[in-house]
């Protein structure tokens, strides 16, 4: 109720400051703070844990099917969220609807460490989602915005956030290194989609907007995603600067573009790849900010995607049109 101690006005919160670590969660629960009755778009259940001595994370899932929503977390000695399948659980979760890293009038509050971790072979969670208050804020945290890390850390989804900037999509928060870190072999993860409701939007981080250790497991796909005013690149492989085209190293090529001409409303842009026999899907971005300042971009504003196949038997052109 309005009669309880942490509760505020303005901005309408209802803070909790819990003393010491809450515990990790070791059963299926669903806590959902979008249950309090004057609850509209963003959180107003906040978790202070700038009395919380000693607390590796403000939430922390070790358990299956859980489901963490709604809550304003910040100011926590280590992570703001977390699930950790350190106990042979950490499966199916669901994170959404959070701010991390800001309080409830969205100044920055970091937790000392990430916003939200994904580790220790946690599996198939969902970050995130599609549906209108599904999206994490994650801003102004110590490290990344979000880590995933760990060898059986894999397939997991991260959809329709906001890392390093508001959800009005203009007003900077910016994690202290990067916005998206992959890292220790995590393995099939999935940072966006296909359907423009799965982008992330990935702005104003310190470092790189979605960073991808030397050390990281295969099949991650980064798609569709809006990537721009980042310190560094918007997608740096092995985390050392631009990574050149080289058919000596695990990575695949970027496309080299040879020109982009407009004409009647529409670009068209030749580019050539070379790569391995297959089908890859390419996409098209414009940058509205402007130019990044490195010479090879970040991804704004997704203009389209095409699927070519390459017959794997060196540079070969190839023609894109929006």
């Amino acid at each position: 109720p309005v009669t309880d101690p942490g509760y505020s006005a303005s901005p309408r919160s209802y803070t909790i400051e819990p003393g010491s670590f809450l515990g990790v969660i070791t059963q299926p629960v669903t806590i959902d703070a979008t249950t309090q009755p004057d609850h509209v778009a963003d959180p107003v259940i906040q978790l202070d844990g700038g009395f919380a001595t000693g607390a590796t994370a403000g939430l922390s899932l070790r358990t299956d099917n859980g489901e963490i929503r709604g809550f304003i977390v910040h100011s926590f000695d280590d992570d703001g969220l977390e699930i950790d399948g350190a106990s042979g659980f950490g499966d199916n979760n669901l994170i959404a609807g959070n701010w991390s890293g800001i309080d409830a009038s969205g100044a920055p509050q970091p937790n000392l460490d990430a916003g939200i971790v994904v580790a220790n072979g946690a599996s198939a969670n969902t970050i995130g989602g599609t549906g209108p208050n599904d999206a994490n804020v994650v801003g102004s945290n110590t490290t990344a915005g979000l880590q995933l890390r760990e060898a059986t850390t894999q397939d997991n989804v991260v959809v329709g956030n906001f890392i390093g900037v508001l959800d009005d999509g203009m007003t900077a928060r910016p994690n202290g290194t990067y916005g998206v870190q992959l890292h220790v072999a995590t393995s099939g993860n999935r940072i966006g989609g296909t359907l423009a409701s799965e982008s992330n939007h990935i702005a104003n981080n310190t470092l790189d907007g979605i960073a991808l250790a030397a050390d990281v497991g295969t099949g991650n796909s980064i798609l569709r995603n809006s990537v721009h005013s980042n310190g560094g690149l918007g997608v740096d492989l092995a985390i050392d600067g631009v990574t050149a085209n080289s058919t000596l190293d695990a990575w695949l090529d970027y496309p080299t573009i040879g020109s982009a001409v407009g004409a009647a409303g529409t670009v068209t842009v030749d580019f050539d790849l070379d790569l391995p026999a297959g089908d890859y899907s390419i996409e098209a971005f414009t940058n509205p900010s402007g130019a990044d300042g490195t010479g090879y971009g970040e991804g704004e504003v997704y203009e389209t995607s095409t699927t070519i196949t390459h017959t794997g038997s060196g540079s070969e052109s190839f023609q894109i049109t929006y």
